[in-house]
């Protein structure tokens, strides 16, 4: 994590090295999907499918596939939003990522792909509405050539029936964990103002390891306490404020950070290496920061 930390500092801050490891991400997800054609991990269909797990049949769905070609969705973005991105570029980047959320969309994966979407989508309407609107247009024209109604389209892919399945209350257990987090820190005084450290909730309600909150937010109060994860959050805001004024939003470290950080809110765990590698990046950079912004704040108010 430290080690990963480290290298996001080094690709955020260099311009030209933001555009080699946009290109070559991209062509690194090509190269997977390649390998997944040829291996059978997908099987071309009406409509096409994953084979999740060789060995177990009854999988269904895939946050690891989901995720992956999400990410892959948000680096093809990244094509369209570059400063240097010409027409063919455009075109490129408006395919891939079409093809790339279609895929995560196959992962059947509800918050991976919803939060991507999400991101894809506000990130889109605010920096390349044209692109945006182009994307919309495709989607609803293959829809309306293919005479598919509102009951295929749910029947055709597992993630649109697992999505309906919220309205019936089917949060995967993230409802009973996010309760049990609260009342956790609410009856244990001491733990909402010290922390109880990692793993302490598992220890609490004596849960195997995976049966973790699902949520970083409640999982970094329990482990270190309120009043140490309101700096941090004030520190990790202050830190991609400033990324995002001086990079822009077409940094792809920042953009995967956001998602991956997104993710977590529903799912990640603190100690996943990507997780504690953003919080660990955007907090240092808010740590940098704080002086600069104290200033500001010091001579507004003169």
């Amino acid at each position: 994590a430290i080690l990963f930390s480290f290298s996001l500092g080094s690709v955020t801050n260099s311009n030209a090295l933001n555009r080699f490891l946009t290109k070559h991400v991209i062509l690194y997800f090509l190269f997977v999907l390649a390998l997944l054609l040829y291996y059978g991990g997908l099987i071309i269909d009406i409509p096409p499918y994953f084979v999740y797990e060789a060995s177990d049949e009854n999988a269904l769905y895939s946050q690891g596939i989901t995720s992956l070609f999400m990410i892959a969705a948000l680096s093809s973005m990244v094509l369209i939003l570059q400063q240097d991105s010409n027409f063919l570029k455009q075109v490129i980047g408006i395919f891939l990522t079409l093809v790339f959320i279609f895929l995560s969309l196959l992962g059947a994966a509800r918050g991976d792909f919803v939060f991507g979407f999400i991101l894809i989508s506000i990130i889109l309407l605010f920096r390349k509405p044209i692109p945006l609107a182009i994307i919309g247009l495709i989607v609803c024209g293959i829809f309306a050539f293919s005479n598919l109604d509102f009951d295929n389209i749910t029947e055709s892919f597992l993630l649109f029936q697992r999505l309906s399945g919220i309205t019936d209350g089917d949060y995967g257990l993230r409802d009973v964990l996010a309760m049990q987090a609260l009342e956790l820190v609410f009856q244990n005084p001491w733990c909402l103002l010290f922390g109880g450290g990692f793993g302490y909730f598992q220890k609490y309600y004596g849960y195997d390891y995976g049966m973790y909150p699902h949520n970083i937010l409640l999982e970094f109060v329990i482990t270190f306490g309120l009043p140490v994860a309101i700096i941090t959050i004030l520190l990790f805001v202050i830190g991609i404020t400033r990324i995002y004024k001086e990079k822009g939003s077409s940094n792809l470290i920042t953009i995967i950070g956001l998602y991956v950080l997104m993710i977590g809110l529903k799912s990640g765990s603190l100690i996943g290496f990507m997780t504690i590698g953003y919080l660990a990046y955007f907090t240092t950079i808010g740590v940098l920061s704080y002086p600069h912004y104290m200033k500001q704040i010091y001579e507004r108010s003169d």
